[in-house]
């Protein structure tokens, strides 16, 4: 898939991972990156929905039109997708509930 950042601080948290610790922590930058390595490599949002441990997943509400992909029990990468589902566009990071 062709992947693209919504802002510039996502796309540099992805590129030098001590942004992402700095803004986060270890463990979700460590991920994020990992997150963001598999959406490079995967062809279509199809293939997010066979791997469980992403808990990939349609959002609700003021969200409807993006997706959640879970980063740990807390936190979560939000996507979004063009209509064609071949560009995934990061969204955000976030805590899940908001806490």
């Amino acid at each position: 898939m062709d992947v693209r950042f919504r802002n510039s601080v996502l796309q540099r948290c992805y590129e030098e991972q001590k942004k992402g610790v700095k803004r986060w922590n270890k463990k979700v930058a460590q991920i994020y990156v990992r997150r963001v390595n598999l959406l490079f490599v995967c062809t279509s949002a199809q293939d997010l929905s066979t791997l469980p441990q992403l808990r990939f997943h349609p959002l609700k509400g003021d969200m409807k039109g993006r997706y959640a992909i879970d980063i740990d029990e807390s936190w979560r990468l939000i996507v979004s997708f063009d209509k064609t589902m071949q560009i995934v566009y990061i969204e955000e990071v976030s805590k899940h509930y908001g806490d």
